[in-house]
């Protein structure tokens, strides 16, 4: 009895403490969902200013501060609401789990005991252990949204209780708060709005009649008969898909995560539909635990998905490449982040996982930012007065025409000639992006004869208005207006549809595309033919006929040339003369046509034969000066030049000269080279002034420097001019040196004295014979023997014209030659070296003599007879 008691007195103690928690709970959480109730309100406040999503409501009554008080007040009135019943829900779950606490200490079910002991699922143990999400835990205690309360006090009352398309193994799913129920109740549900919304749409002819679907897909609306495709897509998509979180960004989410994401796209249905221009739709998966689709998929014929994820896809990341449509949608990471922060979006919104599960699995420094913006939409797409306006689709289109007013310009079409208009485009718009690939039938027409022309097969296709040439000038004689009247239909609706794989384990996906009826527009595009008068002008322009340029060649002129301009009567109407630059422009004519000839020609320049038509017609809208252009080539004035190079001293024609020739601006014509003969000609030389200048001389004869000018002018031009070039033969020399030994020398028979002969041909075919001599005296052989003995001296034969030289030794008492060396220039031959003279400007060579007679003596007499240069007067 006393530990029935001790047991008793120690479960008072637990309960009452127990309940003293749950009142701090209570308490916490209601300023917990005082904070909430408060910033929806602001978000509300917010959405009115323009600075958030707008509302349908919010967009049919604007920013009225009367509407905004009374909706401040409703705010609160509901803030107090959601208060009360978080609080009353805090309590009951705090009694439940001391309720739970007693079953647990006295267990009656020994299997849920052993499950508690030892839990099938070892995440779920873990979880018990160690929840896994403070904040998960936190809002158990204290429920942030009052639906939740409600839901959790009366768990089996809910209305918008659903089965998720997907769920992962160890999530708690939250409610996404706007799914379809899994009956066919909701029909009964319906507030007035929609009826009457209904009732509206079956008064305008809409087929409403097939009957509602039985099976259900978890998370869609089921399908209605008046949402079928648009234009924008087809009832098979291609699927395509490239990048996932995990590969775009690893730091914020691991790649072999299971709750890695993936960006998607509509493919070649997208790329083939000229309505897109040039757009890709993203697709959103919703069954996260199954692999993303790619290739063609089918519509499943389920239905659309809830308004709430219609609101995502809307606002959300909507194209390829493009950033969420909503600015505070976007995570500021680019366009793949916001699409990958949509699809988890839509992923939460749909119940398959929550947005713990997703922050638990996010990281790196990106990681607050994302879930940030993920969090904001998946709360805004709860949020009823932001959803409500999808739960028949976005329904507010404008339709408008890129201009309403245009002019002509001549163009043919299929062949006949004619007026047409620019293009002009058609544009659909929900007020923030371009939708125009939500347009489904096009019809233009047009009146006075004239045609619409659309730019390609698409609804949303580009037009122009086109006229004939012959109706066109038969209303501008008294002026009219052109009329057309473009009209068709666009999508009323926009919403997600489900599309499924062949394969059954691929995700469904879906998308925002048009659907839902459609609705009629009619625009009207005016073009005004005017009443004219026509000027019309002839621009000339002279032009080199060899070159093609609008300058002239060398001194030649474009200025005053003279053309006449005759009617087609014959009658001189105009006189143009040409300014420096060759233009000239007529006198204002009327239409008709004309000839021009050139009557007299420029300086430099031979005249111009040929005759020129030109004719002036009415073509052009809104044109008032007509201007043809007449290009008047002529060919300029030539001649050719000769020159002939010459040896200064015989007059011999010399071949293998090399000259440049230029213009007298220093502008290099060409390169030529002296035949046989000397000769260098230059045919068809423009009018302008000329000189050679001479870049190689021909072999054996000096370069000269001298500049060689002649002229192409009125006296020279279809003539030859002779030019001449005169060249000196170069002098060259020959170095001979005698080498013997000194300690051979008795200079008591006399000094060693050595003859040379030099003989040879210049290249003007003169024979020069030249000779030196050397002697050795004993002061000289005593200074210039080298160390072993040997001694040489030097003889030179200086300004030799060139030519081909050979030199010997002539035969002397007591020495005989030994060997010739050190040889340049030239070549040994027997006991002689020839020099090429004419090649090199030097020879060279050392003759080696040895001694051969001891006892003969000479006499060192020597006598040297020497030609002097006899110098030019300077009168001569």
């Amino acid at each position: 009895m006393k530990k029935w008691r001790k047991i008793l007195a120690a479960g008072l103690l637990a309960v009452l403490f127990s309940h003293a928690v749950c009142e701090q709970a209570v308490s916490a959480g209601s300023g917990k969902e005082t904070v909430y109730a408060e910033a929806r309100g602001l978000t509300r406040e917010t959405a009115w200013e323009g600075k958030g999503p707008p509302s349908g409501e919010s967009k049919k009554q604007g920013n009225s501060p009367q509407i905004m008080k009374k909706e401040a007040g409703t705010v609160k009135k509901e803030a107090a609401v959601r208060k009360e019943a978080a609080d009353k829900a805090e309590k009951e779950k705090c009694l439940a789990d001391m309720e739970e606490t007693d079953r647990q200490k006295n267990p009656t079910d020994t299997e849920e005991t052993s499950r508690q002991r030892n839990p099938a699922d070892p995440e779920e143990a873990d979880r018990q252990r160690n929840p896994a999400d403070p904040e998960e835990a936190d809002r158990q205690r204290n429920p942030a949204d009052p639906e939740e309360a409600d839901r959790q006090k009366n768990p089996d009352d809910s209305e918008d209780k659903e089965e998720p398309v997907t769920m992962g193994p160890e999530e708690d799913m939250p409610d996404s708060g706007h799914m379809l129920p899994k009956d066919s109740s909701m029909s009964s549900k319906k507030s007035d709005a929609e009826q009457d919304q209904e009732k509206e749409q079956k008064e305008e002819g809409q087929d409403t009649s097939e009957p509602v679907l039985e099976v259900q897909v978890p998370g869609q609306y089921t399908r209605i008969s008046d949402m079928y495709q648009r234009s924008a897509s087809t009832s098979t998509l291609q699927v395509g898909w490239q990048e996932s979180l995990g590969s775009i960004d690893p730091g914020l989410l691991s790649l072999d995560d299971p709750y890695n994401v993936s960006i998607k796209y509509v493919d070649s249905s997208d790329t083939n539909n000229p309505d897109m221009r040039g757009k890709w739709r993203l697709l959103y998966c919703v069954q996260y635990q199954h692999n993303a689709p790619e290739g063609q998929i089918t519509w499943d014929g389920a239905g659309r998905v809830s308004p709430s994820i219609a609101y995502l896809m809307y606002w959300g990341c909507r194209y390829w490449g493009k950033e969420s449509l909503w600015p505070n949608y976007r995570t500021g990471y680019g366009w793949k982040y916001d699409a990958l922060a949509t699809q988890y979006a839509v992923h939460i919104v749909n119940g398959e996982f929550s947005l713990n599960t997703l922050y638990a699995h996010l990281k790196g420094s990106k990681k607050e930012q994302f879930y940030s913006i993920i969090n904001k939409m998946v709360n805004d797409a709860k949020y009823s007065p932001y959803y409500t306006p999808f739960t028949d689709g976005w329904r507010t289109f404008e339709y408008t025409l890129s201009e309403t007013s245009v002019t002509w310009t001549a163009q043919a079409y299929n062949g006949k000639e004619g007026f047409t208009t620019k293009w002009i485009s058609q544009n659909l718009s929900d007020g923030l992006t371009d939708c125009s690939e939500y347009i489904t039938s096009k019809k233009g027409t047009a009146d006075n004869g004239a045609t619409v022309i659309w730019k390609d097969s698409g609804d949303a296709s580009a037009f122009r208005i086109w006229i004939p040439k012959t109706q066109y000038l038969l209303l501008q004689e008294k002026g009219a207006k052109v009329t057309a009247q473009i009209s068709g239909n666009h999508s009323l609706y926009l919403a997600g549809w489900v599309y499924k794989s062949n394969d059954s384990k691929y995700q469904m996906v879906t998308m925002l595309e048009g659907g839902g009826g459609s609705a009629s527009h009619k625009k009207t595009v005016t073009a005004q033919i005017p009443k004219k008068a026509v000027s019309c002008y002839i621009d000339l322009q002279k032009a080199d006929k060899d070159t093609g340029e609008t300058t002239p060649q060398g001194n030649a002129e474009f200025s005053g040339a003279v053309y006449e301009v005759k009617n087609k009567n014959g009658t001189v109407v105009d006189k143009m003369t040409t300014n420096s630059s060759g233009k000239a422009t007529s006198v204002p004519l009327s239409t008709g046509t004309y000839t021009v000839r050139e009557v007299s020609a420029p300086k430099g320049y031979e005249l111009d034969k040929n005759t020129y038509t030109v004719t002036f017609t009415n073509t052009d809208l809104n044109q008032t000066v007509y201007r043809k252009s007449v290009r008047s080539e002529e060919p300029v004035k030539k001649g050719s030049v000769t020159l002939k190079k010459l040896s200064s001293g015989s007059g011999k024609a010399l071949k293998g000269a090399v000259f440049y020739l230029y213009t007298s601006k220093n502008q290099k014509v060409g390169e030529y080279t002296t035949d046989d003969k000397g000769c260098i000609t230059v045919d068809n030389l423009p009018w302008n002034s000329y000189f050679f200048i001479e870049q190689t001389a021909p072999e054996g004869y000096e370069l000269s420097d001298e500049k060689i000018g002649f002229s192409i002018n009125e006296e020279t031009s279809g003539r030859t001019v002779e030019v001449t070039a005169v060249n000196k033969q170069k002098t060259v020399k020959i170095v001979l040196e005698k080498e013997i030994d000194a300690h051979e020398i008795n200079f008591a028979n006399g000094n060693p004295i050595f003859l040379f002969e030099v003989k040879g041909e210049d290249l003007e075919g003169k024979t020069h014979i030249l000779h030196g001599i050397l002697e050795f005296t004993k002061e000289y052989v005593e200074q210039r023997k080298d160390e072993s003995g040997k001694v040489r001296k030097t003889v030179t034969f200086q300004e030799l014209p060139a030519g081909i030289y050979t030199a010997n030794e002539m035969k002397v008492m007591r020495y005989s030659l030994k060997d010739i060396t050190e040889i340049s220039g030239g070549r040994r031959e027997k006991d002689t070296v020839v020099f090429d003279l004419v090649q090199n400007d030097e020879g060279h060579a050392v003759f080696i003599n040895q001694k051969d007679e001891w006892q003969d003596w000479s006499d060192t007499s020597v006598c040297e007879n020497i030609i002097l240069k006899r110098e030019k007067k300077e009168n001569e």
